[in-house]
């Protein structure tokens, strides 16, 4: 069983469409599980890997210093392009993505602190030592490198986008408690 269903693919898609224009790709996109043949049925595909297990930091596989949370095969290369031209993904990016975008340890931990938050002590970033590395950011670099790469082989129109027109900063606040 996927870790992922519909909804929480559109959630990763969302936030990485901001990045590349991924209407493009919408018909060239292939989601499977590890128990599912990879490629054969499938050529000029995206394949993305998907993971059927539970989140386990032991099965953590850090790649170029990127851990990637939902390892897929055992292998250190992101993504190839297989002799019937899909572009296979090694490792569940998408899952990785969804746990960390969506704070999914927070949900499924009973740790909390005197506030009521969960606490950072007990945190993939912690534990991890990723706490000033936009993990997602890499994931989602990956999978643009490996969607240009496809693209750049098959002649197709790649469109990158840009989130801002202009950086800018934006302060925000968060009050637990008014007196």
């Amino acid at each position: 069983m996927n870790l992922i269903d519909k909804q929480k693919l559109d959630y990763v898609l969302f936030h990485l469409s901001l990045t590349v224009n991924l209407k493009n790709f919408e018909d060239s996109f292939i989601f499977l599980s590890k128990s599912k043949t990879i490629s054969h049925n499938y050529s000029n595909k995206i394949i993305f890997a998907l993971s059927e297990k539970g989140f386990n930091i032991n099965d953590i596989k850090t790649i170029n210093s990127i851990p990637i949370l939902f390892p897929f095969l055992d292998l250190d290369e992101f993504y190839y392009i297989d002799d019937r031209n899909n572009l296979i993904f090694n490792h569940d990016f998408i899952t990785s993505s969804f746990y960390l975008l969506s704070g999914k340890q927070e949900h499924n931990s009973e740790s909390k602190d005197r506030f009521g938050r969960f606490p950072y002590n007990d945190s993939i970033q912690k534990e991890l030592s990723i706490i000033n590395k936009p993990i997602v950011n890499y994931y989602f670099d990956i999978i643009t490198k490996g969607l240009k790469y496809w693209c750049e082989k098959n002649n197709f129109k790649f469109e990158s986008k840009k989130l801002f027109k202009n950086f800018g900063f934006q302060l925000t606040h968060d009050i637990d408690r008014i007196d």
